[in-house]
């Protein structure tokens, strides 16, 4: 079963083609831990910006029982929560300047700037940037205090 879709925006052409594969048997066969296995998907996906052309191959296992439509906006509205968490950590921790690149050193500090992430996205008042929280948290000590040890709610 496979779908195609179509986007224009952004000055670019996109071309999704969505195939889902049922047949699973033989993968559950070969890995009893994953019984719950429903189909292998591949999403190939154009894009035309100007005279520029690529081409991207995404595969997927899944446990989600879907048709290709559904199984194809599932996997965009992941990404766009992925790419929205990047957007946020890149504009708030400047996280594509890091130049940690050494060990395991990347992947702890990804982990630190989700956790503060999170800390400060829980004490951020509505119209507050994160990025503008930090500076407060580092300006005054009774910011940093109240983000770093929320009250417990009655």
């Amino acid at each position: 079963k496979s779908i195609k879709t179509y986007d224009k925006g952004h000055g670019r052409l996109e071309e999704r083609e969505c195939f889902v594969c049922t047949d699973v048997e033989w993968l559950r066969d070969r890995h009893p831990k994953w019984q719950t296995i429903k189909n292998i998907v591949q999403v190939n996906e154009t894009r035309r910006i100007k005279d520029k052309t690529t081409n991207d191959s995404r595969h997927f296992i899944s446990s989600l029982d879907a048709t290709p439509e559904e199984m194809l906006r599932a996997i965009r509205f992941h990404w766009g929560i992925e790419n929205s968490l990047h957007w946020i950590l890149d504009m708030s921790f400047n996280e594509d300047y890091s130049r940690i690149r050494k060990g395991n050193a990347p992947q702890i500090m990804a982990i630190i700037r989700h956790m503060a992430l999170n800390l400060l996205q829980k004490g951020c008042d509505e119209g507050q940037s994160i990025k503008g929280l930090r500076k407060l948290c580092a300006w005054d000590e009774n910011i940093l205090d109240k983000i770093l040890m929320p009250q417990k709610s009655s």
